[in-house]
């Protein structure tokens, strides 16, 4: 009996891992490992950085890290573009030493873990007067995807595990789909946080992210709101003074008294041209 029991124990460590879904998908952890800090909102042409934090939230180190953000897609109010074989232009892309790429990918031999592993990386996106882009009245964004592969020493039993993540951009709406049905099992393994991730054949769900590229507002017109925004609430305080004389009588005074020198004004105005029009009549 002894001997059956010893058996099962050696088994139960040397046995492959059946469970569908990585212990590494807890979307509790991988929510932490990258985080968006800051998108660009730019003018065609312009260029602008996309800032993140690479973070890794778990026990041992994350080794032979690689991190890759791909721009995948323009989207608008009346259109939505693939960047694939078909997109004809050029931008908007990574600049990197120079050169512009579609894909920037950061890498790194270790993440220790929590804060004295995280890493702050950026990558500057640039763009152009002829892709495609938002107006006035009408944003228009490229959303970015990340892919992130590592290598992860389990401390529960030493195994080790080749890891790899991605965010919704590489997944077709059908993939999804499935992948987001309730499962016809209970408790069923593949599923984790609501997804079916063996399905998606990943350890984990990244999120997107996106920036924006749309023509200025022009500033005289911008200017001008501001002038008669400006002039309108001076004039809503004036009258506001004038029937409220009380509240603040060292603004209201003068107001009160400009107001009435001005009544005053445009009654002798007006009696004189009553008295010319008078004479001219006699």
């Amino acid at each position: 009996m002894r001997r059956v029991l010893l058996l099962l124990v050696i088994l139960t460590f040397l046995a492959p891992n059946v469970k569908g879904a990585s212990s590494l998908a807890d979307p509790s952890d991988v929510n932490l490992i990258i985080s968006i800090i800051k998108t660009p909102q730019l003018a065609p042409g312009d260029k602008g950085t996309v800032d993140l934090t690479l973070f890794n939230p778990y026990v041992n180190d994350m080794t032979d890290v690689s991190l890759t953000a791909s721009i995948y897609l323009y989207v608008s109010w009346d259109e939505e573009v693939p960047m694939d074989s078909g997109w004809d232009w050029d931008e908007p892309y990574f600049e990197e030493d120079g050169k512009g790429i579609r894909d920037h990918t950061w890498s790194f031999p270790a993440l220790a873990p929590g804060v004295l592993g995280q890493q702050n990386i950026s990558a500057t996106l640039v763009t152009s007067l002829d892709a495609p882009h938002g107006g006035i009245l009408n944003q228009g964004s490229y959303f970015v995807r990340f892919e992130l592969e590592f290598d992860y020493v389990h401390p529960s039993n030493g195994t080790s595990e080749h890891a790899l993540m991605r965010s919704r951009g590489f997944f077709t709406s059908e993939e999804w789909e499935f992948a987001t049905q309730d499962p016809t099992i209970p408790s069923d393994p593949n599923y984790l946080g609501g997804l079916n991730l063996t399905h998606l054949g990943v350890s984990g769900i990244l999120p997107d992210t996106s920036f924006g590229v749309l023509e200025p507002f022009p500033a005289l017109v911008l200017y001008a709101l501001v002038i008669a925004a400006v002039v309108a609430i001076v004039f809503a305080l004036l009258f506001y003074l004038e029937e409220n004389p009380d509240k603040w009588p060292g603004l209201a005074n003068p107001w009160i008294r400009f107001r009435s020198s001005m009544k005053q004004s445009k009654r002798i105005s007006q009696k004189k041209k009553d008295d010319a029009s008078s004479r001219k009549k006699v």
